[in-house]
């Protein structure tokens, strides 16, 4: 295990460190010039001189490699950079917005799964049913409806229909915690909808061809009821793969944030992203895509390492 662990952090420092040059290169692929868009937000056009100065001043006059070691060598020592237009230290943004982030997350995996494993369980015990073909009809519905889609139309129609509109200020757990439930709840459904669909048609497969499985017949014939069925012998195996692709879920949890926040005004880090990438803001775009990246790999090695936790008969060398 200890083994296992150790080589599993290496190929993730390999992985983080590819994302590093890939984000770094990409962002300045992009067309527009920072300076330009910094010259804009000062109000004034900047001369070629100023305009220089300004990219010296930053550091954005070095030649890439330079300005990409760099960059690694300061984020070695624990500096992920500064906002190039408010100037506030990355890190300081970036732990401003994570709580408003993995809230939604959070909330949007939670919904996802207690939707998913009562649906998907029915829907196997109840084969080629009319309830197994109609969930099976809404999974595919709620799979093919994207999130940007469902979450404008939960905004307008809402509007029309209900009066609701997307609350304007936070609202912190910790001061108003109903306020902030009615916050999220429905942004966290929006996003976990469809989150669901895919664990619901996962279980289901896993679900049924565990059914069929030796042991599963032994305990029928021993007499046991369906739910210790279900429960004990059943549910653990056919969850494997569905852990799987619940961890896989992360990146689209974290990329369905950067849509979400925006659709429902929550100050959170796929806002923030959202905005740096417009403002070509480097440290930002940089600073926040690595710490998704890092976050999705991080869940992807906890996901494997519960593997073993559901079947023992998993090991690690």
């Amino acid at each position: 295990m200890q083994r296992y662990i150790i080589r599993r952090l290496g190929y993730s420092f390999v992985s983080i460190l590819g994302l590093t040059l890939l984000v770094f290169i990409l962002l300045r692929a992009v067309p527009g010039d920072v300076v330009t868009i910094l010259a804009g937000a000062e109000g004034a056009a900047l001369s070629d001189a100023r305009m220089e100065e300004v990219r010296e001043e930053f550091g954005l006059n070095r030649p890439l490699p330079v300005q990409y070691v760099t960059w690694l060598g300061d984020m070695a020592q624990g500096d992920f950079g500064a906002s190039l237009f408010t100037g506030r230290p990355v890190l300081d943004s970036f732990w401003s917005r994570l709580p408003v982030t993995a809230q939604l997350g959070v909330f949007s995996l939670a919904i996802s799964v207690l939707i998913a494993v009562p649906i998907g369980t029915i829907s196997a015990l109840k084969q080629d049913s009319a309830t197994d073909q109609s969930l099976r009809f809404a999974s595919v519905l709620a799979l093919a409806i994207p999130n940007f889609w469902l979450g404008t139309m939960v905004v307008v129609f809402g509007s029309l229909w209900f009066g609701y509109s997307p609350p304007i200020r936070y609202l912190s757990p910790f001061e108003d915690p109903l306020g902030n439930l009615k916050q999220f709840l429905v942004p966290g459904l929006v996003l976990g909808t469809a989150l669901s669909a895919s664990l619901v048609r996962m279980l289901r497969s896993s679900m049924l061809e565990v059914m069929r499985d030796d042991y599963i017949r032994t305990a029928r014939a021993k007499g046991l009821g369906s739910y210790d069925i279900v429960v004990h012998h059943m549910m653990k195996n056919a969850l494997i793969p569905v852990i799987t692709l619940f961890g896989l879920q992360v990146g689209t949890v974290i990329s369905g944030t950067v849509i979400i926040e925006s659709i429902f005004n929550l100050p959170g880090m796929g806002r923030m992203l959202v905005g740096a990438i417009t403002q070509r803001d480097y440290p930002v775009v940089q600073g926040l895509i690595l710490a998704f990246g890092a976050a999705i790999i991080l869940v992807n090695l906890l996901t494997d390492l519960m593997y073993g936790v559901l079947d023992p008969r998993i090991s690690y060398k």
